[in-house]
């Protein structure tokens, strides 16, 4: 019986082929959106869950609240980890990372590299997090100074295929043996790293890295359990003014007035995704995108099913007599609705094949769309096989249940003898194959207005004024703490090229995480208000430094006072300039003059005097509104060098540069970028986000527009003897066009009406993220409305024209 009930289904499907194919590729492009959003879904809740012990790994954050302000901080202060495992016998295993922000210089048996992804670690960091090491002892491969362990590629690099255990490098001129090799990172984990140095040699040399002191640190902790973290949690900030050293006496504390401080604790499983706090270590992605895809791929699977019920009901008049028939000739109902059942799931099996062809064929240019390297493996990836037998499932349910209720259920007479479509139920069948159609477009107007947005948003971004000028900006990385000396030859030797306009060192460029750091203001202290509490002049502001040409080169402009002297003097060691910002934040009346002092970091603090008000600049993303920014002369914190270009031969200047940079600079090859495209790299996220949408929004429409031919087919089915009639009486191609696409400018508009409420809290809602948007326009929408009217004319018309174009006498004999 089974056996028949495929060998009739095969003989249908290849005899109706241009049926079974509108259904294939209808389907396909369904089951393909969804395996891709699958596989794009299950790489982002994958982050950092290789570990063991990924489900009891938490990262300790502090969150610091007070005068209207909220700072929620990823790293903290040395001394978290010491104290926690003292304080907490609950927790297992406990470490501390570094991450080194200058660049390094290393050589191995006469060659040199420049090593910028290097941490230092606690002996305990194998203990904590399971990296597959391949070489070495993981329980003492960090234990004293002078070890460090490396990733494979970069032991590869220094030592090829032999055993790098023993071997000696040198690193920022200090020697270091090779105490193991851990396997790559994998991609999906929240922090990276090539080479990992023993946190005990940083203790060596500054003995405060268990102390209280800067947030340079990210602290991990490994627990028993869950329930244990919640309770650590409470414990924590139960005693957090005394953990915090805050506590002075019994229960009084200096705490900063108005000011709360709170301990938490995050799954390092939900950084990936939920976290996106001050001094991230990577840039992470949102839950957001997922709930989106996931909404996107079940809407266009939504839609594939319905356009199968849509084009088999379409047929129903064919088929009731085929229904009849097999009645009068003894079958059952359940026989028929299994029959139509087995041909639903084989045209979802073929349809899931083609699927993961397509998929195979244009992962790559997701891959590129999305910046991930998502492989489509269907033996290794369990959940992938599980879901798909799902899926295939459901489709089979989704798309052929009820077209199978519904023609199996013609009486016999009535299906020999009259036209199905035109009883009480085909209307009913019709009217709901409209509300489906709606619900079809809807959700492509939908996805069109997201599109729309996305890149009006994009363009916004790329049109804005910056407050500074990131065109033809060349920024070279200086391979190691520079010395000032090389850094001044090396720039009077590229200003004598007459395509360098200006050039500066700089700490930091805009599209960085401008570092967040301590300065007094002693203008802010008010010596006639009683009772204030000491050191309320001090505050935190954002720093950039470089020389006395920064904002020249950069284009930044000088509202107020004046820029550094480019001449040898005191600006060095005693000129500031704050931002319109910080003017703004700090309620600073008249700033040019006043007292000014940079306290991070220094035991002596650099004092000085405010010299000039900078236009406020973009120098981070639009996400975010302008900051208070502090911009010295600090040679000690350059790492880059910013040259402005005047040059129509790109090429050539950069061969000029690249000459000048061998003649003067280390063996190392010249590692350099344009600001232009870093900066625009912050919004990655958001034109991947564009382009993935759009993706998908091609296919929606691709789908919407099979299901419209659908409704076009059945109405077309139901009318085929009035448009016989009309052609006979003399009406034209037109009118019968006309009369069969009437109705579906009306379907369209109620489509587009019905998106366009949730559509706009979407467009609200996402814009809302950015400081600077260009806001919600209602030409979008109009737009978007002409679109999917286009379409569907388009598609309808050409239904319709087939329809005009039929033989009236056979229409006249159709029933």
């Amino acid at each position: 019986m089974l056996f028949n009930y495929f060998k009739t289904s095969f003989r249908y499907l290849i005899k109706q082929k241009g049926y079974t194919l509108i259904n294939l590729l209808g389907l396909s492009l369904g089951l393909a959106t969804c395996i891709q959003i699958f596989l794009f879904v299950q790489d982002e809740v994958s982050y950092d869950r290789f570990h063991k012990e990924a489900g009891n790994i938490y990262r300790f954050e502090i969150i610091w609240e007070g005068e209207g302000q909220r700072e929620h901080w990823a790293a903290t202060e040395g001394f978290i980890i010491p104290s926690l495992m003292e304080k907490f016998p609950e927790i297992i295993s406990g470490a501390k990372i570094n991450f080194s922000y200058f660049p390094a210089i290393t050589e191995y048996n006469g060659q040199e590299f420049s090593e910028k992804n290097f941490i230092y670690a606690d002996s305990t960091l194998f203990d904590v997090f399971s990296f597959a090491m391949l070489q070495g002892n993981p329980g003492t491969a960090l234990s004293g100074p002078g070890k460090l362990v490396m990733t494979k590629s970069t032991s590869k690099k220094y030592f090829g295929e032999d055993n790098a255990i023993g071997k000696i490098i040198t690193l920022g001129g200090e020697s270091f043996q090779v105490s193991g090799v851990i396997e790559d990172i994998p991609v999906n984990s929240h922090f990276h790293f090539d080479i990992a140095i023993s946190m005990d040699h940083l203790r060596a040399a500054n003995r405060r890295v268990d102390e209280h002191g800067p947030a340079g640190f990210y602290s991990y902790i490994r627990l028993p359990n869950r329930e244990s973290a919640k309770l650590l949690e409470e414990k924590v900030n139960k005693d957090i003014y005394e953990f915090y050293g805050f506590v002075t006496a019994g229960d009084s504390t200096n705490m900063p007035d108005g000011w709360t401080v709170e301990a938490r604790l995050k799954p390092i499983t939900r950084i990936h995704l939920y976290s996106n706090v001050e001094k991230e270590i990577e840039p992470n992605s949102s839950i957001s995108n997922v709930y989106i895809f996931s909404a996107v791929a079940v809407f266009i699977l939504f839609i594939a099913c319905v356009n199968y019920m849509n084009l088999a009901t379409a047929r129903s008049v064919k088929r009731s007599r085929e229904v009849g028939l097999r009645k009068v000739l003894g079958s059952w109902r359940g026989n028929i609705f299994n029959q139509f059942m087995t041909e639903s799931f084989i045209l979802s099996f073929l349809s899931l094949i083609v699927a993961i062809a397509i998929v195979a064929a244009i992962l790559p240019v997701f891959n590129e769309i999305t910046g991930k390297f998502i492989e489509l493996n269907l033996i290794d990836n369990y959940p992938l096989l599980l879901t798909l037998i799902i899926v295939l499932a459901i489709t089979t349910v989704l798309a052929g249940a009820y077209p199978a209720i519904y023609l199996s259920g013609f009486s016999p007479l009535k299906a020999m003898k009259t036209n199905i479509l035109n009883n009480k139920s085909g209307k009913t069948s019709l009217n709901l194959r409209r509300v489906l159609v709606i619900t079809q477009f809807a959700i492509s107007v939908l996805l069109i207005i997201a599109t729309i947005t996305v890149y009006r948003q994009i363009h916004f971004i790329n049109k804005k004024n910056l407050g500074f000028e990131k065109e033809q900006v060349m920024v070279i990385s200086m391979p190691t703490r520079n010395d000032q000396g090389r850094i001044t030859s090396l720039k009077n030797e590229l200003m004598k090229l007459p395509e360098v306009k200006f050039m500066s060192a700089s700490s930091g460029i805009p599209g960085q995480r401008i570092p967040y750091l301590t300065v007094r203001i002693p203008g802010l202290a008010q010596e006639e208000v009683e009772n204030q509490e000491e050191g309320e002049d001090v505050i935190g502001i954002r720093v950039l430094s470089g020389d006395a040409d920064l904002l020249r080169t950069l284009g930044i402009k000088i509202s107020e006072g004046r820029d550094f002297y480019n001449t040898p003097g005191n600006d060095e060691n005693s000129a500031f300039i704050l931002n319109e910002a910080a003017v703004k934040e700090f309620e600073l009346e008249n700033p040019v003059g006043q007292r000014f002092e940079y306290l991070y970091g220094l035991q002596e603090p650099k004092s000085g005097n405010i010299v000039g008000i900078a236009a406020d600049f973009h120098f981070a993303s639009l996400h975010n509104e302008v900051e208070p920014l502090m911009i010295h002369i600090y040679p000690a914190y350059n790492r880059y060098l910013l040259v402005k270009l005047s040059t129509n031969d790109m090429q050539k200047t950069l061969v000029d540069i690249d000459r000048i940079w061998s003649q003067t600079e280390h063996s190392l090859p010249m590692d350099y970028f344009f600001l232009d495209s870093y900066y625009d790299n912050m919004y990655k996220s958001e034109l991947s986000m564009g382009k993935v949408i759009t993706y998908f929004t091609i296919f929606a429409i691709i789908v919407a527009c099979l299901g419209l031919l659908g409704l076009v087919s059945y109405i077309a089915e139901q009318k085929t003897r009035e448009i016989g009639i009309r052609k006979v009486l003399g009406a034209s191609a037109t009118s019968v066009i006309e009369l069969l696409g009437k109705e579906f400018l009306l379907l369209v508009v109620i489509g587009n009406l019905i998106a366009w409420v949730p559509a706009y809290y979407f467009i609200k809602d996402w814009l809302n993220s950015f400081a600077y948007s260009p806001g919600v326009n209602l030409w979008v929408f109009g737009m978007t409305a002409l679109i999917s009217i286009l379409i569907s004319v388009i598609t309808v018309s050409a239904k319709a024209f087939s329809a005009a174009r039929t033989n009236p006498a056979k229409a006249l004999k159709y029933e």
